[in-house]
């Protein structure tokens, strides 16, 4: 059963850039671990997610060249579920959902 299409060899990168000095690290990590988890197995290999650490405030998350949430323009920081929908509206997977498999330690 095909849920999506997508091109057989493309990639897809989200980058999160985040402000170092305002400690913003522990919420780019929380969003790519929630990012993997949730697309890894479904684009099987071809999703890649990057953290790049910046400073004056910023919080922005990009898929390749598009932008898709910066704190400065939305006056706050983004919820797991709105860059997700975001996402799956760049991706045309709007509609498919999968839960996100996080790993469960003994």
């Amino acid at each position: 059963m095909v849920l999506f299409h997508m091109e057989k060899d493309s990639e897809h990168r989200i980058t999160i850039i985040y402000c170092h000095p305002c400690g913003y690290l522990p919420r780019a990590i929380e969003m790519a671990n929630y990012l993997l988890s949730t697309y890894g197995y479904r684009l099987n290999k071809r999703l890649s997610v990057s953290l790049q650490p910046s400073d004056g405030g910023v919080y922005e998350v990009w898929l390749g060249d598009r932008l898709l949430f910066s704190r400065y323009e939305a006056g706050r920081f983004p919820t797991t579920d709105e860059i997700r929908g975001l996402v799956d509206r760049e991706l045309g997977l709007e509609g498919v959902r999968a839960e996100p498999k996080f790993a469960h330690g003994s």
